[in-house]
């Protein structure tokens, strides 16, 4: 991969963030510089740039140039994706008073879903693919854009418990069966498309109810009327077993032709009903 040492004095500072700061470039490319990052996790991002080379799934940006700094490689050069979070595509959206629909959260991880499972095929997880690190354009295309948080081909950025505990994402699962040697694996991405679902369609997080086993969890699929679906059973399969294939892509995609919300009021949980 080529290499470029750029001088960023005169670039346009784009955002600041704990560990970058992102520039444009102007030219349809952005450049991410590291800041306020340790030796050896700079160790660890420069491994996983170097592996870029060899990813090409669609819609997930990475890195097409290195960034050099001092004679060391101090970050990457991507596409610039034009849009926001889906986290503040919502938040736009509560704004302007408009309703939230199933179909809006449904056709939003349906689209998640194929970037995931194709990652997936190629060994590359989303420890933090949260809906804050998903973006979406003005034509509703979804991209993955955090290429630091991803672990690739063995490669993952921070220890477990730094991620499971640094409070940064809420949808992180805290259980030893989604571990795999110290890593995590992608049984983690499944798992936290579903519990984002919830949270995104219901208002209520399931995991500040510290639902300790599965008889927890239904009771709090019941408490919100998820009726007795496959994309139910795919649900409580993910909060309680080891099984590899717990996709639920085809599954939400017949709930939501078939069930809607109730209305979305200011405090009042949103439930289930049948169109």
């Amino acid at each position: 991969m080529k290499v470029l040492n750029i001088d960023v004095s005169n670039l346009k500072l784009l955002e600041t963030t704990e560990s970058k700061e992102i520039y444009d470039l102007e030219n349809g490319y952005i450049l991410k510089k590291y800041i306020n990052v340790n030796e050896r996790i700079l160790n660890i991002y420069r491994k996983k740039l170097i592996l870029a080379k060899d990813i090409s799934i669609k819609n997930l940006i990475s890195p097409e140039f290195l960034y050099e700094e001092n004679g060391k490689i101090n970050g990457s050069i991507e596409k610039k994706i034009t849009g926001t979070s889906y986290a503040n595509y919502l938040r736009a959206k509560r704004k302007r008073n408009e309703q939230i629909t199933l179909e809006d959260v449904g056709s939003f991880y349906i689209k998640k879903h194929d970037i995931i499972m194709d990652a997936n095929k190629e060994d590359i997880n989303f420890p933090d693919g949260s809906y804050n690190n998903f973006f979406i354009d003005e034509n509703e295309n979804i991209y993955a854009i955090d290429y630091d948080g991803m672990q690739i081909k063995g490669i993952t950025s921070r220890e477990f418990n730094e991620f499971v505990f640094n409070g940064n994402n809420r949808f992180l699962f805290r259980n030893e069966k989604y571990i795999d040697e110290g890593l995590i694996n992608y049984n983690m991405d499944i798992y936290m498309m579903g519990i984002e679902f919830l949270f995104l369609t219901t208002k209520l997080d399931p995991i500040s109810y510290r639902l300790k086993n599965i008889d927890d969890f239904k009771d709090f699929l019941d408490y919100v009327n998820f009726p007795n679906t496959e994309l139910r059973k795919k649900l409580e399969l993910l909060y309680n077993s080891n099984e590899d294939n717990r996709y639920f892509k085809d599954e939400l995609e017949d709930f939501i032709k078939k069930y809607t919300l109730t209305t979305d009021r200011k405090g009042v949980p949103r439930i289930f009903i049948k169109k």
